[in-house]
């Protein structure tokens, strides 16, 4: 597991896609953890992980249209619960 959101009594699993050692932590979401749900792909990242193994852990990845339909329904997932958190 790479994070464990919590908000409103619920609680987010969010497992990394692959194995490493974490590099650097997002210090700037101590003090503002919003930052994961405003801007997550700039400002609110979490961790910068180095990759232990790349070409085994993505051997199995979505490509494509499975992508993308894996991406919208983990948005899906995400958006529930921060609905149902609020």
């Amino acid at each position: 597991m790479l994070a464990l959101i919590r908000y409103n009594g619920n609680s987010l699993k969010i497992l990394s896609p692959v194995s490493g050692k974490i590099e650097e932590t997002n210090s700037a979401l101590e003090n503002n953890p919003d930052l994961i749900k405003d801007d997550p792909y700039q400002l609110g990242w979490i961790y910068s992980v180095k990759p232990a193994n790349w070409k085994a852990d993505t051997g199995s990845y979505y490509l494509a249209e499975d992508a993308t339909s894996w991406a919208i329904s983990e948005l899906d997932r995400f958006k529930d619960f921060l609905a149902v958190s609020a």
